[in-house]
């Protein structure tokens, strides 16, 4: 689980485009994800990868 976490907080924090498009953007056409999305994603990919790697410190 704590790899699922780490992968999903790498794409999160490195190409919050993409972790865009994969979970709301392949549902609409012709919008872009506002900038404050695209920073909170950021966030939310850095605390993926916090959690991830404490699973994997813990065995999880």
């Amino acid at each position: 689980m704590g790899i699922f976490f780490l992968i999903a907080g790498l794409i999160g924090l490195l190409a919050p485009r993409l972790a865009w498009y994969l979970g709301e953007g392949w549902k609409l056409k012709d919008v872009e994800p506002s900038d404050l999305l695209l920073i909170t994603t950021r966030i939310g990919g850095l605390i993926a990868i916090v959690i991830g790697i404490a699973m994997l410190g813990n065995g999880a």
